[in-house]
């Protein structure tokens, strides 16, 4: 399973922050699963899900394995931390776990962002394109 994934951030590189830097600890990642991915409450209030997405900020699950991180590039000391400007930027990625749909037929693909980072990153999507290989 390949993905490509075009999406803009704000997070400039080399940046410092509470819990980590805004770029390079928010982990871009994505795979699929065949069951829906839902989320729940766990037994200490944290929401969390049902699909092995990877625990912690850079680990990986058989559901999601990390694309690359949301750093955009841009010198974190040339950049206005009270406006940082976007850059759009293009991941690829094929996801190494084999994943088998529902008793349906039914994958679903997952793309989204971990992060050690307390602060707001902006990332906005601007196109996912996903290619599958069939094992049987």
């Amino acid at each position: 399973m390949f993905f490509d994934i075009m999406f803009a951030s704000n997070a400039p590189s080399g940046a410092v922050g509470v819990g980590g830097a805004p770029g390079e600890s928010v982990f871009l990642k994505a795979g699929a699963e065949g069951m829906e991915p839902e989320p729940y409450l766990d037994a200490t209030d944290y929401r969390t899900m049902n699909v092995d997405k990877g625990g912690g900020n850079s680990g990986e699950g058989d559901a999601a394995t990390i694309v690359g991180t949301a750093e955009n590039g841009l010198p974190a000391e040339k950049v206005d931390p009270g406006n940082p400007p976007y850059v759009m930027l293009e991941r690829s990625h094929e996801h190494g776990y084999t994943v088998t749909a529902s008793e349906d037929g039914e994958l679903w693909l997952l793309v989204g962002t971990h992060s050690g980072f307390e602060g707001l990153t902006g990332i906005y999507y601007q196109g996912i394109s996903v290619t599958l290989e069939s094992v049987a």
